[in-house]
């Protein structure tokens, strides 16, 4: 820093020297900040780019740096990332498909590191913290703006909500109810968060931070534009688990039925047409159905 500050301050003493040399017609000071002004320009202009290419070679290895962070702590949990989000402060929900789970990164970080310099030495000091849920262990969504509720989606089973109902009767209720008001309608906006309940009696509660804004913006402002169609996919995603984890519950019901043969109201016709249900709905394969449908004849 201090070779490029003496580099401008020469280039400076040069260009003062030419155009002084050349109102007073002076050759021999033309000559010098000639001679002094061309190789320290070019030699500043070479410290700049220099130090400009070692700053994004710099950012670069904090990339990378902090996506190993990650990953690593991905793997810890054993979940193979098809889909992930990072809140405002680097926290992150990450989704597996192909092991039906879901893992929650929760940041150590309380800044707005958007704000920041995004790899900067901030994020070497980020720490997480994971819980990561199978699919049937995920009981409720809800997206909330400002505070107020947009839309939300439940577990509908009877396994799923009655522990649902479990956890809300267990405390968790007064918390959920200082989030969740009437539908959002507000032209201004500084919030936009998920609120997921998970099977877990001492931390049933998750929020996903989509906006964090410390003024109220416009909603056709592009961040809203952009946390509202965030917010919406993930919660559609959560929507389509709470649904599968249901379809789950049911075939279990229905197989557990079959298997049950002090139940007094067991029905033949009803229990075959239900496993018709789940074999036409793809829940269950032609191999069960069959293996099924056998038992409640025997």
């Amino acid at each position: 820093m201090g070779c490029l500050i003496l580099g401008i301050i020469v280039a400076v003493v040069g260009v003062m020297s030419l155009f002084v040399g050349i109102e007073e017609g002076d050759t021999l000071l033309t000559i010098l900040g000639v001679v002094f002004t061309l190789p320290t320009i070019f030699v500043v202009l070479v410290m700049i780019f220099g130090n400009n290419e070692k700053a994004k070679k710099d950012q670069d290895d904090n990339k990378k740096r902090f996506e190993d962070k990650i990953k690593k702590k991905f793997d810890e949990e054993k979940v193979e990332l098809s889909q992930q989000y990072r809140t405002y402060n680097y926290s992150v929900v990450g989704l597996d498909e192909n092991n039906r789970k879901v893992c929650f990164l929760e940041s150590n970080s309380d800044m707005n590191l958007k704000d920041l310099n995004y790899f900067g030495a901030v994020t070497d000091d980020i720490q997480y913290s994971a819980r990561t849920f199978h699919y049937i262990d995920i009981l409720e969504s809800e997206v909330i703006i400002d505070g107020e509720t947009v839309t939300k989606t439940s577990r509908s089973s009877q396994v799923g909500g009655a522990i649902l109902g479990g956890i809300l009767a267990g405390g968790v209720g007064a918390i959920i109810g200082g989030l969740s008001g009437k539908t959002s309608s507000k032209e201004k906006v500084k919030t936009i968060q998920l609120k997921v309940i998970v099977n877990d009696t001492k931390k049933p509660l998750e929020i996903i931070t989509f906006l964090n804004e410390p003024t109220s913006i416009d909603r056709s402002n592009e961040k809203f534009i952009k946390a509202n169609k965030e917010v919406m996919h993930w919660h559609s995603l959560f929507k389509v688990i709470i649904d599968m984890a249901d379809k789950e519950d049911k075939s279990k019901n229905v197989i557990q039925n079959n298997t049950d043969e002090s139940n007094p109201t067991f029905n033949t016709a009803d229990e075959i047409r239900k496993l018709h249900d789940l074999f036409k709905e793809g829940i269950i394969t032609q191999e069960e159905f069959d293996l099924q449908k056998k038992k409640i004849i025997s």
